[in-house]
């Protein structure tokens, strides 16, 4: 985590700029308010693919034909804004970026980015890096030297949106193993994602994996629906079930005990969350559509080698002395 709270007013600016253009690319950063300037990144890693949160004062980024002759990764990066607005010019395109777009551009042409702070004066955001090479894209895509903007609101863009927010949010959580197949979806959803603007066919095992991808996020948003099973998840999708247990076939586990794995791992969250407290383990359960209190305690001692009232006990200060 980098951020500029611990340092001296008049050095944060600085601080911020070099580690920035340390961490990701060699780049110019310039403040219009170096004094007032604060900022803060969580960067990590999923594979081959960057990821970045990134919250902090207006700024303007240049890379300038210098700073890629210092390095050249070859990479295309992409700028989720979630609050503020901005602009990227790259090439002879000017694009804007705001909370209802994603905006992907490339490392090795020149560009400037200005990004302007909502009412608070703050712009948050998740930023890709993605190796272009990696990405299954007709020669003449991957060349392109201008951006591309795509809608955040519907699609495979709100898919993208919604899967690096996740990865962002869960990153803590994830096995090495795990953050690299998670890194490799995200490159599917990209693939995807650029060949749908000109009508180019992505190859059919992506097209599976990002299925995988909108299956996954369907069942995340339905998961307090108790009536939520692979009949209902394959009819969403216009699959057939055996096709839908084929897709599960990569992960390791059947459709049902995904879902149940996953509604496990979110009770266990609440029971540890103090805030929660009063809320009954069978009431935790039934919000994460376990609606037979019975089984839930079955399955989570199952999962976890403890009832959920004695986990609630371990993980909520004063439960152990109730």
């Amino acid at each position: 985590m980098i951020h500029t709270d611990g340092v001296a007013p008049a050095e944060r600016f600085e601080y911020w700029r070099h580690l920035v253009s340390r961490t990701l690319l060699p780049l110019e950063v310039v403040s219009e308010s170096p004094a007032d300037f604060h900022g803060e990144m969580r960067s990590m890693d999923f594979g081959a693919v960057h990821i970045s949160q990134v919250s902090c004062s207006d700024i303007w980024t240049h890379r300038t034909a210098k700073h890629i002759r210092q390095s050249e990764p070859e990479l295309l990066q992409v700028a989720v804004p979630l609050r503020g607005h901005g602009a990227v010019v790259q090439g002879r395109e000017h694009v804007v970026m705001g909370p209802s777009n994603i905006v992907v551009y490339n490392s090795w042409n020149p560009y400037s980015v200005l990004t302007t702070g909502d009412d608070e004066g703050t712009i948050r955001g998740v930023f890709a890096m993605v190796p272009r090479a990696m990405l299954h894209l007709p020669e003449t895509m991957s060349e392109r030297c201008t951006p591309w903007v795509f809608s955040s609101k519907e699609g495979v863009g709100a898919l993208l949106l919604g899967f690096l927010g996740r990865l962002v949010t869960d990153a803590d959580r994830f096995q090495p193993g795990e953050a690299t197949r998670l890194g490799v979806t995200v490159l599917d959803l990209l693939t995807m994602l650029l060949a749908g603007e000109k009508g180019t066919t992505a190859p059919p095992d992506t097209r599976q994996r990002v299925l995988l991808a909108r299956i996954h996020a369907f069942i995340h948003r339905r998961l307090a629906d108790p009536a939520l099973s692979p009949e209902t998840i394959a009819a969403a999708h216009n699959i057939s079930v055996r096709a839908l247990h084929r897709l599960f076939l990569t992960e390791e586990r059947t459709v049902a005990a995904w879902i149940r794995a996953l509604r496990l791992d979110h009770c266990r969250r609440d029971l540890a969350n103090p805030q929660l407290e009063g809320r009954p383990a069978h009431a935790v359960a039934a919000r994460w559509g376990l609606t037979d209190a019975a089984h839930f305690t079955r399955a989570f001692r199952t999962a976890y080698g403890i009832t959920p009232q004695a986990y609630r006990r371990l993980h909520v200060p004063g439960r152990a002395r109730a």
